[in-house]
């Protein structure tokens, strides 16, 4: 059984510690970031279709507005379990990262039948609205909440050796390299949701650094997978 710290932030932390509790590991929650919910108002009315980048995007829209028929985009597979969790029924996902999302606005979306709403947080990974606005789409980009960095980590979190940390999101990353003491990750295997997490962590002595061939979680899963299989 390997004790695996997860990093991202909640809601989804306690999710995944539960994916990995069903496998039969000791999951050990620590969320490197902290999601603010921000007053922002809705103005989605005239989109003909709604793009969400992150689950808290999701939970963000649907806490201020009720618009549910609006076709929905999701960068995603658990961004678009999130948007139909929440009563939205024409959901569509992508393959996982900004870039993916674009593209799959570019080829089921016409720049003729009006606006499109993205609904983000403060900082992302790709500039969606850029690269439809490029290609003559008119984008209103919402920002609806923001990721806090933790500040502190547990006490007693390194007590016990940690055997893998999960990322999933290069600025939990960051937050994370930025209070862990260097000593404790030579011994600690880092697995990574994208390339762009592993480039935050290359710089750093970890025992190794793996990334998912897509960015998916049941990929990142399947990494420990094959970690402890080459371990016994």
């Amino acid at each position: 059984m390997a004790r695996v710290l997860v990093t991202r932030a909640e809601p989804g932390a306690s999710a995944t510690a539960r994916r990995l509790a069903a496998a039969g590991h000791d999951a050990v929650v620590e969320p490197m970031l902290i999601i603010e919910p921000l007053d922002a108002p809705m103005p989605t009315d005239d989109a003909q279709a709604l793009l969400f980048t992150s689950a808290a995007g999701v939970r963000a829209f649907a806490s201020r507005s009720d618009r549910r028929s609006a076709p929905v985009l999701c960068v995603g597979e658990a961004t678009a379990r999130a948007a139909l969790s929440f009563g939205f029924s024409d959901v569509r996902a992508a393959d996982g990262d900004g870039a993916a999302l674009s593209e799959m606005a570019l080829a089921s979306l016409d720049p003729a039948k009006g606006p499109l709403a993205h609904i983000a947080g403060e900082d992302v990974a790709f500039d969606v609205a850029g690269a439809l606005r490029a290609k003559g789409f008119i984008v209103n980009r919402i920002t609806a909440y923001r990721a806090r960095a933790a500040t502190a980590l547990s006490e007693g979190l390194f007590a016990r050796p940690l055997d893998a940390v999960l990322f999933h999101s290069a600025r939990a990353a960051d937050a994370f390299l930025a209070l862990a003491p260097k000593g404790p990750l030579a011994a600690i295997d880092a697995l990574c949701l994208s390339p762009r997490v592993a480039a935050r962590l290359t710089a750093q002595s970890w025992r190794s650094v793996r990334v998912a061939p897509e960015p998916r979680e049941p990929l990142l899963l399947a990494l420990l997978q094959k970690r402890d299989s080459a371990q016994s």
